[in-house]
């Protein structure tokens, strides 16, 4: 039976992993976590940064808001986005798990 409790917590976790990396399958998104590893920025700076439309910008950094990867804060009139490093710890240490 605890064999069978075992596989079960394996398979939510693995869920739980494809969920997270499934957001990492695209270059633009995987391109603005790299960015935002040196810092917070606006949704302009990543844009200049990047060489991507505004728009791009925009609508990747809202999937992964979405899935908790980055935050968001506003300051004044700016949006700043920053990497959520709780859940990204969080990915890293149940792919060790898994592995």
């Amino acid at each position: 039976m605890k064999e069978n409790n075992n596989k079960t917590g394996i398979m939510k976790d693995c869920v739980k992993i494809a969920h997270y990396l499934n957001s990492f399958a695209n270059e633009k998104r995987i391109s603005i976590v790299c960015l935002l590893k040196n810092g917070e920025r606006t949704v302009t700076e990543i844009s200049e940064a990047l060489r991507m439309p505004q728009s791009s910008v925009s609508i990747n950094l809202e999937k992964l808001y979405v899935k908790e990867i980055v935050y968001r804060r506003r300051e004044g009139r700016f949006v700043y986005y920053g990497l959520n490093k709780n859940t990204l710890k969080m990915i890293v240490r149940k792919l060790n798990e898994l592995f």
